[in-house]
Formats: C-alpha cells, sequence, structure tokens
C-alpha cells in the first residue's frame, strides 16, 4: 500500500514539473511567418487591398486594419477567411480566385504582423468591435 501511494505521488510530481518546463507554442501566423512571406505579404497588399485600405492599412473606403476594432475578427484565420471569401454587402472582394494560398496566407500575416497596432497618420475612423 505504502509503495503504491509513493508511486503514485512519484508521477504526480514528475508530471507537474513537465508541465512546467514544457514550452508554450505560438500561435501559428507567428510560427510560419518569416521575412519572405511578410515582405510578399506587402506586395500583394499593396497591389491588392491599398486601393480600398489604403496603402498603409489606415482605410479608405474599406475599414481601417491598424486599430484595434474589427468588423469580421481580428484573427488570423477570420482575416484568412475574409480575403478569400470576401463580404460581398460590404464590397469586400473574394480573392479565392484571384490570389493563391500562399499570397492569401502572406497578406493576412502582413495584416496581423505589420499593420494591426501600427497606428498610421490619418487613420479612418474605428469601426466594427474592439478586439483586445
Amino acid at each position: 500500500m505504502k509503495t503504491t501511494t509513493l508511486l503514485l505521488i512519484t508521477l504526480t510530481l514528475a508530471l507537474c514539473s513537465i508541465s512546467f518546463v514544457t514550452p508554450k507554442l505560438k500561435p501559428c501566423h507567428q510560427n510560419s511567418a518569416d521575412s519572405f512571406s511578410l515582405s510578399n505579404g506587402k506586395k500583394v497588399f499593396a497591389n491588392n487591398c491599398a486601393g480600398c485600405h489604403g496603402a498603409s492599412g489606415q482605410g479608405a473606403y474599406g475599414p481601417n486594419l491598424c486599430d484595434k476594432y474589427w468588423i469580421h475578427g481580428s484573427h488570423y484565420h477570420g482575416i484568412v477567411h475574409v480575403i478569400k471569401h470576401g463580404v460581398s454587402k460590404k464590397g469586400m472582394t473574394a480573392f479565392r480566385h484571384t490570389l493563391s494560398h500562399a499570397q492569401i496566407r502572406d497578406v493576412g500575416h502582413y495584416i496581423i504582423l505589420t499593420l494591426k497596432g501600427s497606428n498610421p497618420s490619418g487613420a479612418k475612423a474605428a469601426e466594427g468591435k474592439l478586439h483586445k
């Protein structure tokens, strides 16, 4: 009985110590974004998105992509979904037939890692819900 109890305590302590030393994984948009995809994302944004969202993502016809307020969510997968499928009621073009998967991925990374939170001058007023 004492041996079983001691074994259970040892296993419990071992499992607890593993959880403290296991590294936390970064969100997927941070793991897979590298300088190449960000530079490609910047080019794709300039050629396909800046006309509506402004050269710095400050917003023009389309919403500001730099603040904490987002109409369709501010996380990577939500942004990629909007780029792929568009939002016809809002005038957002669907790019799934125009851009490759890699281009959509790269522009999504560029928006999340470069534009979001950048606070450019002349930014359009906030729209949507606050996403912290």
